[in-house]
């Protein structure tokens, strides 16, 4: 059946990826998932970016399938 700690492993991983200073920005994680989220646009972008930096520095790869364009380009239901 697997390990019961990988998920949590992983979350932990990915927050700490997701971590930003940016004001006014609140970040859900799970698991594999991230969403930033606030009311002015450009500090979100500035999240998502400083996220996707980290994600480069460290050599992880961001699933960037069809799929999720909705959600990664601001028409998130």
């Amino acid at each position: 059946m697997g390990c019961t700690w990988v998920p949590a492993f992983m979350e932990c991983i990915l927050e700490i990826l997701a971590y930003h200073q940016v004001p006014g920005v609140n970040t859900n994680t799970h698991i594999d998932n991230v969403r930033f989220h606030g009311t002015d646009t450009e500090a979100v972008d500035a999240a998502a970016k400083q996220f996707l930096e980290n994600c480069h520095r460290c050599n992880v790869t961001v699933n960037e399938d069809a799929v999720n364009n909705r959600h990664q380009h601001g028409d998130f239901l």
